[in-house]
C-alpha cells in the first residue's frame, strides 16, 4: 500500500529513540503481528450505533453554551483562572507597553465602522492588530504606515457566499435578506467575533488594506457624503459599489494559530420558570481579559451602547461623557462590538453616572470604532475621552458578553502558508466555510468527527486544526493515512497523533511536527476527539439559521426591528464523503504509553443531513408555514423602505406622513409573528422538524499542506543525531544516539566516525536495538 511506504520513508529518516539505550539490550516484546507491544485493549461502554449517530447529528439536544463558565462544576468558577502573572499590575495599557523587549503603542489608530453596523470587524480587527504588534514587537512609530488590516475584507466575505467550486462548496455562506441584490449587500450583514474566528480559520484573512484598493473602507468610486447632524465630518456612502473580487477571498497577511472565547465578568442566569434573569459577576472573566491583555492580546467584547452610530446623543442612563465612563447596571442585551485594550483597578467609580455607579472602582479601557480627533482623512470625528475615541467600562458592566483574543502565526515565523502580500505558498484542505454561530453537541460515549482530504499534489502535511466550545477541554488528534478506496476517516494507517488541553474553548492549530509525505490523489483521515472536565465528549458544530429560521426566529426579528444589519439566514453545503461522526468500541493502548481507538461506527454527516431534512419536511408539510413564510418574505420590502426613512437622522416624528412608513413595519411585524407563533411547537430542541430550522456546515477540522519537493526534504522539528562507531577487533560497526555511550565506547577502543545521520527526534515506526552475547552482534529493526 502507498500508506506503508510513506511509513517507512518516515522512519527511514532517523532511528527512533530506542537507539539510545545501553550497549546490551534485552529483547523488547513485540506483538505477534509485528507492530508495538499491546498492554491492554479496554473495551469502551456504550459506543454509539451509526444510526444513533446519525440521528444524533440534528437532534440538537446536549448543546453546550460556550459563555456558560458559571454553571456548577465549572473550574473557571470554582478554582479561579491561573494567570501567568504571579501578581498582576494594577493598571495596564496596550498604547504604553513592552513587548521582545521594545516599549511602545502596541495599539493601532482609531477608525470609523460607519456608514454600516460593522462594529464586530472592527473590534476583531483591533484585536487582530495589536495581538500580531506585540507578537512582532512593532510598535506603532507614525499612523500612517501602521499595520492596517481589512475590516471591509472581513465583513464582507462573512456575508459574501463562495462563488467557485472549490472543493464542491459553492453557494455556501450567509445570505442577506438587506439588500441582496445591491453591489453593497453584503455589508449589511451584521455579525459576531464567532464569524471572524471562522473566516480567519479558513485563512480568510485578516489581509493588509495595502493588497488591494478594494479593500478600503469606502466604495469603488471612493465617495463620502457630509454626516447630516455634523456636516463637517464625512463618511463613506452606502450606496454604490461595495465589493471585493472572490479572488481576494483566500488572502491573509497574518494566520490564526488560536483563538480563545474567555469568560465574561457579566453572568446572566435566567430563572427557567419565570424568565427573570439575574446578574452575577464573575471576577475570573476580569482576570481572564487582564491575563489576555498582560500577554498582548487585546480582547474584543459585546456589550450594550446607548448609541448606535456616531452623532446620536451621547449622554444616556449608562455613560458619562463628562469622563466618558459606561456603566450599565440592569442586564441590558448587548448592541455593539468594541475592544478592551487595557486596565485601571483604581479607576473611582464616582466618575460613573449619579445613580448608575457600579459597586466598587475598577474599568477597562476601550477603544471604539466611532472614529477620534486623531484618526486621518475622512475617519475623523470627536468622541470619547478628549476626543480620542476611547472610553472606560466598569469590571462589573451588566451588558458584557463573548469577551474574545486572537493568536497569530505571524511573517515573523517561519511556518507560514502566505507570502508578503497574503498569497497561498500551500495548500489548504477545508469544507467549512460558513462563518456561522457554531455550537457542540455533547456525548457520554466516546464520540469523535472527522474529515477527509484527497490530495490536489505531492504534499508534506503542515498542521491540523480543531474547534472546541467549553472550557478545560482535552483534544486528541489523529492523522490517518487511507487505503485506496477507503470510505470512512480510519481506514488507513495511523501516521501521527497529538494529545493536547486547552483552557479556553476556541480555535486551536495543531503542528504535525514529523514529516508526512503524501502523493497526489492519496487520502488522509484527520479525526478530532474533545473530552470535557465532566467526562463528556464533545462534537463542534458550525450552524446557522436557514431561511425559515431566520424568518420565524423572534429573537431575529426582534433585532431586525431598528436596523437590519442582522437580518441574513445561511446556507450550508455538505457532499457525500467529506465529514463524519463516530463512535469507538475500543482503546487499544501501547508499551509505550501510545494509544489508538478502534473498531469505529462512521456516519456520513451528508447523509445524516438529509434524513433530517427528509423528517423535518414530513413534518411540516400540510401546516400552512410556508404560506405564512411567503407571506413575510412578501411584506419585507416595504418594511425595508420604511425602516430606512424612520432610522434616518433628519426623521421627525412629526412628519404628518408617518402612518405612510409606520403601516407596512406593522405589517411586516404582524407577518413576523404570525410565523413564529406557527412555528414555535416545531422549532423546539429534538423535535423531527428542528432540522428545517437550521442549516449545518461540515465540521471544522482544516488541514494545511505544503508541496513536496524530493530535492528539498520537509524540515523536522527537533532532530537527533545518530553517530557510527567501529570495532576494530570485531569488524561490527555500532549506531547510537546516546552520546555518554559514544564516549565510553571510544574510549575503550572503539572507532568514533562521527556522525552517520541527523533524523527526527520521532518516527512513525520504532526502531529496536538486540544485543547477541554469544557473538557481541547488534541487529537493528523494525518488526
Amino acid at each position: 500500500m502507498k500508506s506503508k511506504r510513506i511509513l517507512a520513508w518516515a522512519s527511514a529518516l532517523g532511528i527512533a529513540a530506542a537507539l539510545a539505550a545501553p550497549a546490551v539490550l534485552a529483547a523488547p516484546a513485540v506483538a505477534d503481528d509485528g507492530e508495538k507491544e499491546i498492554v491492554n485493549v479496554v473495551p469502551l461502554e456504550g459506543a454509539l450505533t451509526e444510526e444513533e449517530l446519525s440521528r444524533s447529528v440534528t437532534s440538537g439536544v446536549n448543546t453546550v453554551d460556550r459563555n456558560d463558565y458559571t454553571s456548577d462544576g465549572s473550574t473557571l468558577k470554582l478554582g479561579g483562572t491561573a494567570s501567568l502573572q504571579s501578581a498582576r499590575p494594577s493598571s495596564f495599557d496596550l498604547r504604553d507597553a513592552t513587548f521582545n523587549g521594545v516599549p511602545g503603542n502596541y495599539v493601532t489608530p482609531v477608525k470609523n465602522q460607519n456608514p454600516f453596523g460593522t462594529c464586530w470587524s472592527f473590534s476583531a480587527i483591533a484585536a487582530a492588530e495589536s495581538s500580531i504588534l506585540t507578537e512582532t514587537g512593532t510598535p506603532v512609530t507614525d499612523p500612517q504606515s501602521a499595520l492596517n488590516l481589512s475590516e471591509k475584507h472581513l465583513a464582507w466575505f462573512t456575508m459574501a457566499p463562495i462563488q467557485d467550486d472549490r472543493a464542491g462548496q459553492n453557494g455556501e455562506g450567509f445570505y442577506s435578506m438587506a439588500d441582496p441584490k445591491t453591489d453593497s449587500g453584503a455589508m449589511y450583514g451584521g455579525g459576531n467575533f464567532y464569524d471572524a474566528t471562522m473566516l480567519f480559520a479558513s485563512l480568510t484573512g485578516p489581509v493588509d488594506e495595502s493588497v488591494d484598493p478594494s479593500l478600503e473602507y469606502h466604495n469603488a468610486a471612493n465617495e463620502y457624503e457630509p454626516f447630516p447632524v455634523q456636516p463637517e465630518y464625512k463618511w463613506p456612502v452606502s450606496t454604490g459599489d461595495w465589493s471585493i473580487d472572490e479572488s481576494l477571498r483566500d488572502r491573509a497577511s497574518a494566520e490564526l494559530e488560536e483563538s480563545f472565547f474567555l469568560p465574561s465578568p457579566a453572568s446572566i442566569e435566567t430563572d427557567p420558570q419565570t424568565g427573570e434573569r439575574t446578574y452575577v459577576y464573575n471576577p475570573e472573566g476580569t482576570d481572564a481579559i487582564k491575563d489576555e491583555l498582560l500577554k498582548g492580546r487585546a480582547v474584543a467584547i459585546e456589550v450594550y451602547a446607548e448609541q448606535s452610530q456616531p452623532g446620536q446623543k451621547a449622554e444616556g442612563e449608562y455613560i458619562n461623557i463628562e469622563h466618558w465612563a459606561q456603566y450599565t447596571d440592569t442586564p441590558m442585551g448587548y448592541d455593539h462590538g468594541v475592544c478592551i485594550v487595557g486596565y485601571d483597578d483604581d479607576y473611582p467609580a464616582s466618575n460613573f453616572n449619579e445613580g448608575h455607579q457600579p459597586p466598587a472602582d475598577g474599568a477597562f479601557i476601550v477603544k471604539n470604532s466611532w472614529g477620534s480627533l486623531d484618526s486621518m482623512g475622512n475617519e475623523r470625528y470627536d468622541w470619547g475621552v478628549d476626543g480620542s475615541g476611547y472610553f472606560f467600562l466598569s469590571y462589573y458592566d451588566q451588558s458584557l458578553a463573548s469577551p474574545e483574543s486572537f493568536d497569530f502565526v505571524t511573517p515573523a515565523d517561519d511556518d507560514l502558508s502566505h507570502s508578503a502580500d497574503g498569497t497561498e505558498l500551500g495548500s489548504k484542505y477545508q469544507y467549512a466555510y460558513l462563518p456561522g454561530e457554531s455550537g457542540s453537541t455533547t456525548y457520554d460515549a466516546v464520540t469523535s468527527s472527522a474529515n477527509i482530504y484527497t490530495m490536489e499534489e505531492d504534499s508534506v502535511l503542515r498542521n491540523v486544526t480543531a474547534m472546541t466550545m467549553s472550557y478545560d477541554t482535552d483534544v486528541r488528534y489523529d492523522v490517518y493515512v487511507l487505503n485506496d478506496g477507503a470510505t470512512t476517516p480510519t481506514d488507513g494507517t495511523l501516521a501521527w497523533s497529538k494529545d493536547a488541553h486547552y483552557t479556553y474553548g476556541g480555535f486551536h492549530r495543531a503542528e504535525i511536527d514529523r514529516p508526512i509525505v503524501l502523493e497526489k490523489g492519496e487520502s488522509v483521515g484527520v479525526v478530532v476527539t474533545a473530552t470535557l472536565p465532566n467526562g463528556a465528549y464533545e462534537v463542534s458544530e458550525n450552524y446557522y439559521y436557514s431561511q425559515l429560521g431566520a424568518q420565524s426566529t423572534h429573537k431575529e426579528i426582534a433585532e431586525v426591528i431598528s436596523t437590519t444589519t442582522h437580518d441574513r439566514w445561511a446556507k450550508g453545503v455538505v457532499n457525500e464523503g467529506e465529514s463524519f461522526i463516530g463512535s469507538p468500541t475500543t482503546r487499544t493502548e501501547y508499551a509505550d504509553g501510545s494509544y489508538e481507538y478502534g473498531g469505529y461506527a462512521w456516519a456520513d454527516l451528508s447523509t445524516s443531513l438529509n434524513e433530517g431534512y427528509e423528517r423535518a419536511s414530513a413534518t411540516l408539510e400540510g401546516t400552512g408555514i410556508a404560506e405564512l413564510q411567503q407571506a413575510m418574505i412578501d411584506a419585507y420590502p416595504a418594511y425595508v423602505k420604511a425602516q430606512a426613512v424612520m432610522s434616518s437622522p433628519t426623521f421627525s416624528v412629526d412628519d404628518p406622513n408617518i402612518m405612510e412608513y409606520v403601516t407596512p413595519i406593522r405589517a411586516y411585524l404582524n407577518a413576523a409573528n404570525a410565523l413564529e407563533a406557527a412555528t414555535a411547537p416545531y422549532s423546539k430542541k429534538g423535535s423531527d422538524a428542528y432540522a428545517a430550522f437550521y442549516s449545518w456546515d461540515n465540521y471544522p477540522i482544516n488541514l494545511v499542506a505544503e508541496p513536496y519537493d524530493p530535492e528539498d526534504p520537509p524540515a523536522e522539528t527537533g532532530t537527533v543525531e545518530t553517530f557510527r562507531l567501529y570495532n576494530p577487533a570485531t569488524g561490527e560497526h555500532l549506531f547510537t544516539q546516546d552520546a555518554n555511550e559514544r564516549a565510553t565506547l571510544a574510549g575503550s577502543g572503539w572507532n568514533d566516525e562521527g556522525t552517520a545521520w541527523v533524523s527526527p527526534a520521532t518516527s512513525n515506526v520504532p526502531v529496536h536495538r538486540l544485543y547477541n552475547p554469544a557473538t557481541g552482534e547488534h541487529l537493528y529493526t523494525t518488526n
